[in-house]
């Protein structure tokens, strides 16, 4: 009875197997075919990447909604930084505070700011 490996399933001959090298070898081929046709349906990755500007009025945390077009086919993975440079010269901590396949919702809180502020923040999303 041939054995077949624990994450795909590909099969695979045990020593004790008859030698059907033909069958072997086509049963493989058809199911990495199989799993190839899978991966080729999901789809290509994407990658979407930009600068947002977050304007902070209320001295401790604000908000900018980024846009991706085209939308992603379902939620990317989303990530955030602090621009180098962003003109900010106190603390502050940037978050994706939500994401679906059109857009993204990027969150920075400041300690230290007592007015008004503009920080940037990259941003990528893989997907």
């Amino acid at each position: 009875m041939p054995g077949s490996t624990s994450t795909y399933g590909f099969p695979y001959l045990e020593p004790s197997d008859p030698p059907d090298i033909a069958g072997a070898t086509q049963d493989l081929a058809e199911a990495v075919e199989t799993e190839l046709g899978q991966v080729a349906a999901a789809g290509p990755l994407r990658v979407r990447a930009g600068t947002a500007n977050v304007v902070i009025t209320s001295a401790t945390f604000g908000s900018a909604n980024v846009t991706f077009s085209p939308a992603f086919a379902g939620t990317p993975v989303v990530v955030a930084t602090i621009a180098n440079g962003s003109g900010s010269t106190v603390a502050a901590v940037v978050r994706v505070s939500s994401a679906s396949s059109s857009s993204a919702t990027l969150t920075v809180t400041l300690n230290g700011a007592s007015t008004s502020v503009t920080v940037a923040v990259n941003w990528v999303a893989v997907g």
